[in-house]
This record gives C-alpha cells, sequence and structure tokens, in this order.
C-alpha cells in the first residue's frame, strides 16, 4: 500500500513533539532533529508549536510530494479545526486577517480564479525580459560595495537586491521600502515575543495598499494592472490588498533567503565558490542545489485535513493542521543520496520541492531561480575571495515554522 492511502487501521494518536520553532538555535541546524524524527516516527510527526497549535509536520520525501496535491487537504483555514482558531495570531473571529486570506490559503475555484490573473506576469518568457533590469540593480548594489572591507552581504545585498525589483515592479515608492521590509518581517518570521504586534502590522498594511489602489495611476506597473482588474470587478478590494501583500512578501524574501544561504553554502565549500568565479559551473543548475540544500521556505504554508485520513502510518483527523517539511523532504536519504551533501552534479536533482508541487507550486518560482543566478554569478565573480567573517555555527537564524533564513551574514570581500 502506499503512504496516503486511507485504509489502514487508525492507529492511536503518540505524545506530539513539541517544536522549538522561536529558536535560533534550532534552525541554525533543524536536519539533525529531523533525522532523528525520521528515525523514531517515519515520515508523519505528530508536533505542537509553543503558540499552542498542534498538527503534524511531514518530513518524507515521498509523503510531503503525494500531501502537496491531495484535495483532502485543504489551505483554506474554514476546515481547520478549534485549535488553531483559538491559537493563531492571524485569525480573528474565526477566519483569517484579510491581507492573510490570498491564493496560498484558498482552494479551486477561488484560487484558480485569482492565480489566472496574476500567472502572466510571472511566466518564463516575462522573467526572462527582467533580466537586464536586475542585473543592472545588483551590479549597482556590488559597485556600492566594491570598496568595503566587511559586509553583511543581507543588508547590503541579499534584501535590497529582490526588495527593490519587486516594489519597481509592482510600483511601490522606494521611499517605503524600509517600512515594506519590517512588516514582511513582523508578518512572516516574528519573534515570539512580537507576535502580539501581527494584528496591528497586518491593518497598516492593509490601510497602505487600500491607499495605494484607491490613488490614480498611469504607470504600467504589475499593482496597477492588478487595480484594473479591481475596477473591472474581477478582484474585490480584499483580494487586491491580499494580493499586494501576499506579491510584495512573497516577491522577495524567498529570494532574499536563498541569496543569503546560497552564498553561505558556497563560502563553506570552497571549491564551489572559485569554480562559479571562474565560469565552471553553470550558476542556473547550482541554484537548484542550494535550494535543496537549505530551502527557503522550511514548512509550507498550513493545511487542514477535510476528512479522517490515514498517511504513513498515522491517523489525520479531519480538522488537523498539517505542515510539509520541505527541508526535511528534500533531506530524504531515500531521494536524495548524501542528502547533507552540496553537490556539484546530482541526476535526482530536479525531484526537489523548494517551490512546493502541484496546483500551489510557487508562482515567483522563475523570479528566484533568476535574482539567484544573476546573485551568484556577479557576486563570486566579482569577489572570488569573499570569506565568512564568522564560523557557521555562530551564525544566527531569524525564527519561525515558515521561512528559514539568516539574520545576518557578515563577509569580508
Amino acid at each position: 500500500m502506499t503512504p496516503l492511502q486511507s485504509d489502514q487501521e487508525n492507529p492511536a494518536r503518540r505524545t506530539p513533539v513539541i517544536m522549538p520553532v522561536y529558536s535560533s538555535e534550532f534552525w541554525s541546524n533543524p536536519f539533525g532533529t529531523y533525522e532523528a524524527l525520521r528515525k523514531e516516527f517515519g515520515d508523519v510527526v505528530p508536533i505542537i508549536l509553543p503558540n499552542g497549535v498542534e498538527g503534524w509536520l511531514v518530513i518524507g520525501y515521498d509523503t510531503a510530494r503525494g500531501l502537496l496535491h491531495d484535495p483532502r487537504l485543504s489551505k483554506n483555514s474554514q476546515y481547520a479545526g478549534p485549535n488553531w482558531h483559538t491559537s493563531h495570531p492571524n485569525t480573528v473571529e474565526g477566519t483569517s486577517r484579510p491581507v492573510f486570506r490570498h491564493m496560498l490559503t484558498m482552494d479551486p475555484p477561488e484560487h484558480t480564479r485569482l492565480r489566472a490573473i496574476v500567472q502572466k506576469h510571472f511566466t518564463r518568457r516575462r522573467v526572462e525580459d527582467m533580466r537586464p533590469r536586475i542585473e543592472k540593480l545588483a551590479g549597482e548594489l556590488i559597485d556600492d560595495i566594491a570598496h568595503a572591507n566587511t559586509i553583511d552581504l543581507i543588508d547590503h545585498f541579499a534584501v535590497p537586491l529582490p526588495l527593490r525589483f519587486i516594489c519597481e515592479l509592482l510600483g511601490v515608492p522606494l521611499s517605503d521600502e524600509k517600512k515594506f521590509r519590517e512588516w514582511s518581517r513582523l508578518l512572516v518570521t516574528p519573534e515570539l515575543e512580537e507576535r502580539h504586534l501581527i494584528p496591528r502590522v497586518a491593518e497598516e498594511l492593509r490601510e497602505y495598499l487600500t491607499s495605494l489602489a484607491t490613488m490614480p495611476s498611469e504607470d504600467h506597473s504589475l499593482f496597477s494592472a492588478l487595480i484594473s482588474h479591481y475596477k473591472g470587478g474581477e478582484l474585490t478590494i480584499d483580494e487586491l490588498v491580499s494580493m499586494g501583500f501576499l506579491l510584495l512578501v512573497a516577491g522577495h524574501e524567498t529570494s532574499v533567503n536563498l541569496i543569503a544561504s546560497g552564498t553561505l553554502a558556497a563560502l563553506r565549500n570552497r571549491d564551489v565558490w572559485l569554480k562559479l568565479s571562474a565560469g565552471e559551473i553553470d550558476p542556473q543548475y547550482i541554484v537548484e542545489e542550494f535550494l535543496r540544500l537549505d530551502s527557503p521556505i522550511d514548512w509550507a504554508p498550513p493545511r487542514f485535513a477535510r476528512e479522517p485520513i490515514n498517511v504513513a502510518g498515522e491517523r489525520i483527523a479531519a480538522g488537523d493542521t498539517v505542515f510539509i517539511g520541505i527541508s526535511a523532504a528534500n533531506r530524504d536519504p531515500k531521494q536524495f543520496r548524501c542528502p547533507h551533501m552540496l553537490e556539484q552534479k546530482r541526476p535526482e536533482l530536479a525531484s526537489h520541492l523548494a517551490f512546493g508541487h502541484g496546483i500551489h507550486f510557487c508562482l515567483g518560482a522563475p523570479l528566484a531561480r533568476l535574482e539567484g543566478e544573476i546573485s551568484f554569478k556577479l557576486l563570486s565573480q566579482r569577489f572570488p575571495s569573499m570569506q565568512l567573517v564568522k564560523a557557521p555555527e555562530e551564525l544566527q537564524w531569524r525564527p519561525g515554522p515558515i521561512m528559514r533564513g539568516l539574520r545576518s551574514l557578515e563577509v569580508r570581500l
């Protein structure tokens, strides 16, 4: 029988594992924990988060890939049990706050309708047309740091490159760049003691995007295109605002983490950095290995069981919350040989799940890949002698169960 069949006996649920998802120490190397859990539980682990959310963490590759497109799991929190609504800060009166009701929290047909509106702007061909502008922005940022000795690569490159580009693409004033960065941080990876700020920050962002939507605009930005859909009755104001939030956040957070963790991986494997610099490694290939090795999204946004499901020997009840562990699945030794190693040639690489699978496959994947490719190529060519200032084990990682990224990455140029 396959792991997703539903006719197994219902085993008793085991004691959930407390996952320290707000601990930088945990995120500095979660893979040891995942391996221990894999040995004890197999593919599916009962968990509880510090905020009280209970559910399941899927860490096996085959099971994760199957559940990513299993229609018995919904992205809509209306199917969540009471534990989710009483424990999660992104809900109010039983439903998600408006900025969080976007494509990633919807099922067909609503998801299909909204994705169709914006998908044409992120085809591979359209994204490839963005290459000259991204290269120019990257070159300008590199010029700005070229005469420095030591910099924080995240503050001076990994954040401003994708953030400036997505703001430019959407038509958001560059003067608001820092404001958006802080909103994004608080909504995506808040510290445990900052979680109470989420309602206020969500409302601030909603008010800001609503004001942009009601202002006259004659530019050719993506947000202006979305406003035309709103004025044409194809989007409600809440859908327009949540779409703007999703594109702003997803449009840069994934790339920030990819650029930073990929650079870290290459600098830890010096020959990879030097071969990149000399043009001996295809940057398009190495981006995929960086994505597999340190997935920018560690756990996929939650799903909720519409009905009871037996998965890999565990009984998932209707209403249960399910997290798909992307990073754990991408280091499953049953799928990837020597999964903890950075490989310069990996035949099975195309199967990685860093951008998900199925109808919710990441809309911005082509853009993130392009920004990563350009970044690694230009940085390695300009700074072949780049070195880490701190030992890898001394680096701090941002908290939270969804995104996995470094707080800072000090390098000597």
